[in-house]
């Protein structure tokens, strides 16, 4: 992959986008794709910085402009905070103006507004990991990679999956249980109990 330097304007999206720290710039203000770093996202549903260039600067070595999923990506570990943001009814701790939680609440949003609303299961990152300083974080792929995993494992659903959003969530109450998302050690317990605040109360999730 290359950055065409007639069409980059040098925002620097890019560079905060790559999880691999492969997208540079030189000394005359030039952004440039480290070919030994790069693995064109290759462990990710889709290529990060490819999502964030709206002036479509970065494309295949021959020029070609690669297309993007336009679908709301979102990870299935994800799905126990959006939930917990539905449920934490004023708790504070879903800051507004935060930029990731606000992303959250524009998928919640929408998905009120259209029941239908679909979304395309991933895997690491997802549209509201978008500007996420963490993505460049040593074992931070692996980790988020790892949660995943188990989260589609029990959902019994594929990455890359797409599905209308109220039925995923549907599915969470169905599959998955306390001891589970204790386990995955990824949700503190305030988190868990705004999550818990949302589920149904008739919901498989507390006989599981």
């Amino acid at each position: 992959m290359i950055i065409n330097k007639d069409l980059c304007s040098g925002c620097g999206k890019c560079v905060a986008e790559c999880p691999r720290a492969a997208i540079v710039c030189d000394n005359i203000g030039n952004y440039y794709i480290d070919f030994q770093l790069c693995n064109e996202c290759d462990d990710i549903f889709e290529i990060e910085c490819i999502r964030v260039c709206a002036l479509n600067a970065i494309t295949k070595n021959d020029g070609t402009y690669i297309d993007f999923d336009p679908i709301w990506r979102f990870r299935s570990e994800h799905l126990i905070w959006l939930m917990a943001i539905m449920g934490s009814r004023g708790s504070g701790r879903f800051q507004s103006g935060s930029k990731e939680w606000d992303a959250f609440r524009r998928l919640i949003s929408a998905a009120y507004l259209d029941p239908e609303l679909k979304v395309r299961m991933t895997r690491n990152f997802d549209d509201n990991c978008t500007g996420c300083p963490s993505k460049q974080n040593p074992g931070h792929v692996q980790r988020c990679g790892r949660a995943d995993d188990l989260c589609y494992e029990k959902l019994g659903i594929k990455p890359g999956t797409v599905m209308r959003l109220w039925d995923v969530i549907k599915l969470v109450e169905d599959t998955f249980s306390i001891p589970f998302i204790k386990q995955l050690g990824t949700i503190p317990d305030d988190v868990l109990g705004d999550f818990l605040s949302f589920v149904s109360n008739d919901a498989k999730l507390f006989e599981n």
